[in-house]
């Protein structure tokens, strides 16, 4: 598999999927979840997806915990050379402006470390 980015998130949602947390009643993949709002795809396949809500910009995953701070963690993975794009940069802004966490993760190792920040 030549993805980077796909490696990494695969490697978190298995960690995620062994670790328990005190605050949380399973594991901590039971709360984490990917939205698959990137990718190549068809013309048709796009417009389908389009109409059914996916829209540019949103991050790959979310953490289904609310904390006293934040009503749930969003996260971007990426991957240097990649960067974060303008319409990521903007729909992060907006979600921390409702309440939320929104973060870049560059490895799957920095994401574990902030779900776990975030859990504390």
């Amino acid at each position: 598999m030549n993805h980077p980015e796909s490696t990494h998130q695969i490697a978190l949602i298995k960690w995620a999927s062994m670790v328990r947390h005190p605050d949380l009643d399973g594991v901590i993949g039971d709360y984490l979840f990917a939205i698959p709002n990137g990718g190549r795809r068809g013309k048709l396949e796009a417009s389908i997806l389009k109409a059914e809500g996916v829209k540019p910009g949103i991050p790959d995953l979310f953490l289904a915990v609310p904390t006293a701070d934040c009503a749930g963690l969003f996260i971007e993975m990426k991957i240097k050379p990649n960067r974060v794009s303008k319409e990521q940069v903007a729909v992060m802004k907006r979600f921390v402006l409702q309440g939320y966490a929104a973060e870049v993760a560059w490895s799957w190792d920095e994401a574990k470390d902030m779900i776990l920040n975030y859990l504390k």
